[in-house]
């Protein structure tokens, strides 16, 4: 045996026996860690989507008619209560343009992964601007968590009552705390929770899928507001705000998971009645390569991020996407997650954006300069 090929002095070859011992273990923690907390390995990184522009569009569309059916009244009749009740023209979202210019925004949705990052968000998110889903409220005032902005793009009722859910409190202890909180939300939104809102309100509309509508809806208002491009969906509406209105760059999510997380039956990072709807669903892969559950106006959701990250209609580029959800289907398919949005972790991203304050304190401990890295 020639030296370069010998075993370090002291350390003995293991035996089959030991390396299938090993492996087993391995496995075993590897299995409690992806149920307790998802492994940190993502799949490997693919070109772009399997699927044409085109056909990611019909796709993340398909659903828009049965929305425009079931809810046209109900925004008609809530945008008339909304403008004879608030200063709807006076208070646009216009007010918050460029504020974080330069700057990462990260935008939060309610997916069951979201349980991974309170803590860093919690504590290490520094003065990075956060816009959330307002169905995080009560999970994030537990938390400690402080959003800049709230965004809501629901018009049923449904979403009063979702303001406490992942709480610990009563519904009126929330709408007290809402005092030094400022809500997003769509022209067309419940008026009940804009009666219930106690800090700032600043508004836009959400796109109409016809002209007509659109038109209807701005003569209710006597004027225009900025339309957002939502996708159908509250993260959507995060997303044009933090990117449009205020200029973040990059964006970064959380808690954008689209699907059930792995190895459980739930859709948010609290119970939620939601987690009983498990009827209907489609197997899908995660950005780790597993097979998980999805409903299919989720996946719609999840193909529509994806197409804006690949440039959307207008051949967008310049915008960095960074998934640090650590679950879900956000930019996955089976050949491979889209290179165009990055995931990593969030500790990893806040890390990177907070070494400086780490490195002066190590520069504070050393009696001479020295150079940290």
């Amino acid at each position: 045996m020639e030296e370069k090929d010998k075993i370090e002095p002291g350390i003995s070859s293991p035996t089959y026996e030991e390396l299938l011992a090993d492996n087993e273990k391995l496995k075993s923690a590897n299995e409690h860690l992806h149920d307790m907390m998802p492994s940190m390995e993502f799949s490997n990184t693919i070109e772009g989507p399997p699927t044409s522009p085109k056909q990611m569009w019909k796709q993340a569309t398909s659903g828009d008619e049965v929305t425009t059916n079931a809810w046209e009244k109900d925004w008609i009749a809530q945008t008339e209560i909304n403008i004879k009740e608030f200063d709807i023209l006076n208070n646009p979202v216009l007010s918050e343009h460029r504020k974080e210019k330069y700057k990462p925004c990260i935008i939060a949705g309610s997916g069951p992964s979201l349980r991974l990052n309170v803590d860093e968000l919690a504590a290490n998110k520094g003065d990075i601007s956060l816009t959330s889903c307002l169905h995080n409220y009560g999970f994030f005032e537990d938390k400690g968590i402080r959003a800049d902005y709230y965004v809501n793009l629901d018009a049923g009722d449904i979403t009063i009552g979702e303001m406490s859910q992942g709480g610990s409190k009563s519904d009126q202890y929330y709408w007290d705390s809402t005092k030094d909180k400022v809500l997003v939300t769509g022209c067309v939104g419940h008026p009940e929770i804009h009666r219930r809102w106690q800090g700032e309100i600043k508004w836009f509309c959400p796109p109409m899928p016809t002209r007509d509508l659109g038109e209807k809806i701005f003569k209710i208002l006597g004027g225009k507001l900025v339309v957002y491009n939502v996708g159908g969906n509250s993260l959507g509406a995060c997303m044009y705000h933090a990117r449009a209105i205020l200029g973040g760059n990059p964006i970064v999510f959380v808690g954008a998971d689209f699907s059930f997380s792995s190895g459980r039956k739930m859709f948010h990072p609290f119970a939620t009645p939601y987690d009983q709807q498990f009827a209907g669903v489609n197997t899908c892969t995660d950005i780790r390569g597993h097979r998980t559950y999805t409903w299919p106006s989720y996946y719609n959701f999840k193909v529509w991020f994806d197409f804006i990250a690949c440039g959307g209609m207008g051949g967008n580029v310049g915008t960095q996407w960074v998934n640090c959800t650590e679950g879900g289907i956000l930019g996955a398919y089976p050949e491979g997650n889209i290179k165009q949005i990055k995931q990593m972790r969030l500790a990893d991203f806040l890390h990177g954006y907070n070494m400086s304050d780490k490195l002066l304190d190590e520069i504070n401990k050393q009696d001479d300069p020295v150079l940290l890295f």
